[in-house]
């Protein structure tokens, strides 16, 4: 059971300590509760638009976190943001136009050398895991919208479908 009051003109929702006189109760009864001025509080029921809104928030957070930005490479655990793999491609394309044999790369915190080809092929990778990953938030951004119940929404597992990691 949850227990609420108003206080400042706004509903605020119990939280784990209630002060009696010169006493903190860490586990207040309902009569305690009762007597400091909570009453017991049923949240409102969560419609099927305000549970699909969650859910796309829930699945863009979890696209924008480590589960599915990172990559390893050499051993070290990393990503490349879309700004760095666009600074990245320039720098690639420059060291090639002018004939340059490799590219230096920062992983981490180490500086890495690599050919210029092999450097393009890293990157590329990186671009079609992005481009995969990004296929499925979109999937599951669309399923989320023909639910037709908030038991489904609520239930609905975005974090399967993602491409293999890429170990490089």
């Amino acid at each position: 059971m949850q227990y609420s009051k108003i206080i400042n003109d706004q509903r605020v929702i119990f939280g784990g300590v209630l002060v009696i006189g010169d006493r903190q109760v860490i586990n207040p009864t309902h009569d305690q509760l009762i007597a400091a001025g909570w009453e017991e509080y049923t949240p409102p029921p969560v419609n099927i638009d305000m549970a699909k809104a969650a859910k796309i928030a829930e699945i863009a957070a979890y696209s924008d976190s480590d589960a599915v930005n990172s990559l390893t490479f050499n051993g070290i655990k990393t990503w490349l943001t879309r700004t760095v793999r666009d600074g990245y491609d320039t720098s690639i394309t420059a060291a090639k136009n002018l004939g340059e044999a490799n590219v230096t790369f920062m992983v981490g915190d180490k500086e890495m050398q690599l050919p210029v080809e092999q450097a393009r092929r890293v990157l590329d990778l990186v671009q079609r895991y992005a481009d995969a990953c990004f296929l499925v938030i979109e999937r599951h951004k669309i399923a989320v919208r023909a639910l037709q119940t908030v038991e489904e929404v609520e239930s609905y597992d975005y974090t399967k479908g993602y491409p293999e990691k890429l170990k490089l």
